[in-house]
């Protein structure tokens, strides 16, 4: 299996501990991949990196990747292996208090594969799979297509992470927002509920990867 790797990037930098994890995950034994940076902001810098996975490459899937993420590259070889379209890798808010994202209900069991079926999902390691992501740009093409300029060339690109804003029905994100209130869904969750909207299963990973800020977050 081949796999693209996309990274959105602020300010063309990356942490040393991503460079570290992307170094060792290349010198993999029989690892190929091709890498794909983006810059600009998320809604446009992740749709991006969709549409060059599937215009640009024949690769079997797309893995997302943060510049502050660091995982082990054996979490990266399982995402790759496990048998869903859409899996990602939990990991720690960047705060002193000990809160994973996203939240799971207390009594939440992992299945046979030590993942969990979730609702969203948080994409700085998210690894999915060129059906689902082709049958997403089919079906929101009308609705969020638009001209989108890099490096001085208009490309159609279907905006799949555009913010949506949504009512309230459950407290999901644990902040206390008021249900029947209106909220602004981030890029991320945004995306997952386009997903299952079309019934596409979204999948959890039980390992945390650590999250870089200006420490290590494990």
């Amino acid at each position: 299996m081949r796999v693209a790797i996309g990274t959105p990037v602020k300010n063309h930098t990356v942490t040393v501990e991503y460079h570290a994890s992307l170094w060792q995950l290349a010198r993999w034994p029989g690892f190929e991949y091709t890498f794909y940076q983006s810059p600009e902001d998320l809604v446009r810098c992740r749709s991006r990196l969709v549409r060059w996975f599937l215009e640009e490459t024949s690769c079997d899937k797309l893995i997302m990747w943060d510049s502050d993420i660091a995982p082990n590259p054996r979490v990266v070889l399982k995402m790759m292996e496990l048998p869903f379209d859409i899996v990602a890798a939990r990991y720690r808010q960047k705060l002193e208090k000990v809160v994973y994202i996203p939240l799971l209900p207390v009594d939440a069991k992992p299945d046979e594969y030590n993942t969990f079926s979730v609702d969203y999902i948080p994409m700085g390691l998210v690894c999915m799979s060129r059906k689902a992501l082709q049958k997403m740009v089919d079906h929101y093409r009308d609705e969020l297509e638009c001209q989108d300029l890099y490096h001085g060339k208009m490309k159609p690109t279907v905006m799949l992470f555009n913010l949506i804003r949504e009512t309230v029905e459950r407290d999901w994100s644990g902040m206390g927002a008021p249900i029947g209130s209106k909220v602004l869904l981030s890029e991320d969750y945004s995306f997952s509920k386009r997903a299952r909207a079309l019934d596409i299963p979204i999948h959890l990973m039980v390992e945390p990867v650590p999250h870089v800020g200006d420490f290590v977050f494990v």
